[in-house]
């Protein structure tokens, strides 16, 4: 199995289905399962656009509580280092 390393809020996004496409600028053959990665970091510029449309409606929609006023708080999935 192949992976897929996304900064966040991406890799939340194209897990969830929100997101389907993912454009990189080398060539690919490989078709089949994949896996998602979290990178490690999550820039500040980031974590800004997770309460700025469309983002944000597409990571409200992926949240099962969906509360009424809803607004983006820590954390997003990141990758683990020990």
């Amino acid at each position: 199995m192949k992976a897929l390393t996304l900064t966040q809020p991406w890799a939340s996004l194209v897990a969830s289905g929100a997101k389907h496409i993912e454009t990189r600028a080398f060539r690919s053959s490989y078709r089949g399962p994949l896996a998602i990665h979290a990178a490690r970091t999550f820039p500040t510029w980031a974590q800004a656009l997770c309460n700025q449309e469309p983002f944000l409606s597409a990571l409200r929609s992926t949240d099962s509580k969906e509360p009424t006023n809803w607004e983006w708080q820590p954390p997003l999935p990141l990758s683990l280092v020990t």
